[in-house]
């Protein structure tokens, strides 16, 4: 029998006795009692997240804020014994309190496949619900800092991403196979904003532009030379075809002097190849202002092309398709170009052997995918008015996802009929506040890091996406 349900008998029978009059000590005590809450709210489960279990077996719940009432008392329930043990139900795993926010934190030791009842005690009384079920699941991991960018290598089948400090930054990576972390490459002096993997060397490419520059590290985390200037980096992407001795990367650039620039990787040390201006295709007197996304893929011929997202001072969005000679060529040719208008664009995914590109309008909440020859089909998606859209990534070809950090999710959209096929929620293995989002094709997993509770998802899409292929 529930806590409430007890309480609820309590009260009908002191009432009763109330009008049976038994006793002026009683009358008093009935006249002077307080009373509970008409409802009492469980704590609201999408704005509520648990963790993986970290090296000394200990979890982590957060609750965003809104999640619970201010200064309410959250207790963290072993849901085995639920029903029958009274005393489990009375003695919680771990108990915290809300902040004024509605946010809470604590921590607890648990397992994976561990399922939790998490209730909101208000004035001496339990969410009349049940509370909330969480359940441990295998792939989140607490960082220390806000994570930064996230990337996969599809040949050694990892995923990693950052943590920057005042100091320095550690790149953390992860088995995509396993789930298990790889050991940290610490980085003295460094404070990169985004990061890439190069497909056969397994190289990191970092880029710094507080200090502007990229540095680049091997899989061992020995840097390769010097750090090498380059004007206000902001976004990164390797060579997506993996060529051996042909390693590069594309830096956008937020400064009006450059759209992008090249990382030649192919010798000894890394070096700067070639840049690259977007102009404006129609209008001539537009002047660019800064390139803040980029993204690649490789063609039908196994040739690298990307594609980047520059904004001009007339207001309009330039999407530009670059055609890349490898090194030692290092070349950088103009493809097509689609003018987005006034807006805020974000988020850039290039995918169908570099035939088709996704990315999020932020401005009117909705996915643009534009495809065809010279990528002037444009086809789009409605998303959520209440979301915060980030990122995009694609799955397979199939399937495109979107993080929304304001609703602690992430949109799944069927790209074979432009609909929202499900969201993945907290309950699924996403954080708080989640961002930058990467999908590795074999296996079939997304990493995902998440800002508000300074943590990363790594989410198995494989029984997910199952009736996409």
């Amino acid at each position: 029998m529930k806590r409430y349900n007890l309480y609820k008998r309590y009260l009908l029978i002191a009432a009763a006795l109330c009008g049976l009059g038994t006793g002026l000590a009683f009358l008093q005590a009935c006249a002077g009692a307080a009373s509970p809450p008409v409802s009492i709210p469980a704590p609201v489960a999408g704005l509520v997240s648990i963790t993986s279990p970290d090296s000394s077996g200990m979890v982590q719940l957060a609750g965003d804020q809104a999640a619970a009432v201010d200064g309410a008392t959250i207790n963290v329930l072993n849901n085995a014994t639920q029903g029958f043990n009274l005393l489990a139900q009375t003695t919680p795993v771990a108990s915290t309190q809300a902040t004024s926010s509605g946010s809470f934190q604590t921590s607890f030791p648990a397992q994976v496949g561990d399922s939790f009842l998490i209730e909101q005690v208000i004035g001496g009384e339990a969410n009349e619900d049940g509370g909330i079920l969480v359940t441990v699941v295998d792939g989140r991991t607490l960082v220390d800092a806000t994570p930064v960018g996230a990337t996969t290598s599809f040949g050694a089948s990892l995923g990693c991403t950052l943590q920057v400090f005042s100091d320095g930054s550690d790149v953390d990576c992860y088995s995509l196979s396993t789930f298990t972390p790889q050991p940290d490459l610490n980085v003295t002096g460094v404070l990169p904003v985004d990061l890439a993997l190069d497909r056969s060397t397994q190289d990191t490419y970092l880029i710094d532009q507080a200090n502007n520059f990229y540095f680049v590290v091997d899989a061992m985390g020995i840097a390769k030379g010097a750090s090498v200037a380059v004007t206000a980096p902001v976004a990164i992407a390797a060579d997506p075809t993996g060529l051996v001795g042909a390693e590069f990367a594309l830096i956008a650039q937020d400064t009006g002097a450059s759209s992008v620039t090249m990382v030649d990787n192919s010798l000894m040390f890394p070096a700067t190849g070639t840049t690259f201006l977007v102009s404006h295709p129609s209008n001539g007197a537009a002047v660019h202002v800064g390139t803040y996304a980029i993204a690649g893929a490789s063609d039908g011929s196994s040739l690298p092309r990307f594609v980047v997202l520059s904004l001009f001072d007339n207001g309009d969005t330039i999407l530009t398709e670059l055609i890349v000679s490898a090194p030692p060529s290092n070349i950088i040719s103009l493809g097509s170009q689609v003018n987005l208008g006034a807006g805020d664009f974000a988020g850039l995914a290039f995918f169908n052997s570099a035939t088709e590109v996704a990315l999020i309008d932020r401005s009117n909440n909705r996915l643009v995918r534009l495809s065809g020859l010279g990528l002037i089909t444009q086809t789009t998606v409605d998303l959520s008015a209440t979301g915060d859209y980030r990122n995009v990534a694609i799955a397979s070809g199939s399937a495109a996802l979107v993080t929304d950090f304001a609703n602690n999710q992430v949109v799944i959209v069927n790209l074979m009929d432009n609909s929202i096929s499900q969201t993945l929620t907290t309950s699924d293995g996403v954080g708080l506040g989640p961002n930058a989002i990467s999908i590795n094709d074999s296996p079939l997993v997304a990493i995902i890091t998440n800002e508000k509770d300074s943590s990363v998802s790594l989410i198995d899409l494989t029984e997910i996406l199952s009736n996409f292929f």
